[in-house]
């Protein structure tokens, strides 16, 4: 399925996506609750307008839908699972943790801070994927891990 041209086209239009919220990672259950956040705070993300905002989340929505339809089954079976078995199935499709080249105690400690989140963030996003629109909860989870990496990064230079 990650091969496929609707897991491609999902998975592109998803990080414009968070690339374009610019860090705000967001958990709520519709895309209205998206809109009147955006209405109040369209200059703390890198959107152009209201308008682009709708656009990109209707078309992350609608090519998830298409992914989830192509794939029936599969989803049907991520919507059943428990959290540890989601984060299984899932787990080709998760972030891993830049490589590090230079360890030390400091380094050490910015890494073991990184995979702290990381666990925490991976643990949301299967809760959440059970309690939202899957899309949304994809998006929440892309934003906190480019907000991880971005810290791990930070900790790291000072260092």
């Amino acid at each position: 399925m990650m091969k496929s041209t609707e897991y491609v086209i999902y998975t592109e239009v998803l990080h414009s996506f968070v690339d374009k919220m610019s860090g705000n990672a967001l958990l709520f259950k519709s895309k209205e609750q998206y809109v009147e956040w955006i209405d109040l705070n369209l200059l703390k993300t890198t959107f152009l307008s209201k308008v682009e905002f709708i656009t990109m989340i209707d078309e992350m929505l609608s090519t998830h839908t298409t992914l989830e339809t192509k794939n029936f089954q599969l989803y049907e079976y991520l919507n059943s699972s428990d959290q540890n078995l989601f984060l299984k199935i899932v787990n080709p499709s998760l972030a891993t943790m830049p490589t590090i080249t230079v360890c030390n105690t400091c380094t050490n400690a910015c890494i073991s801070d990184h995979l702290d989140g990381e666990s925490g963030n991976n643990s949301a996003y299967s809760l959440n994927y059970e309690t939202n629109n899957p899309a949304l909860a994809e998006a929440y989870y892309w934003t906190r891990v480019k907000e991880l990496t971005d810290s791990l990064s930070g900790c790291i230079y000072d260092c």
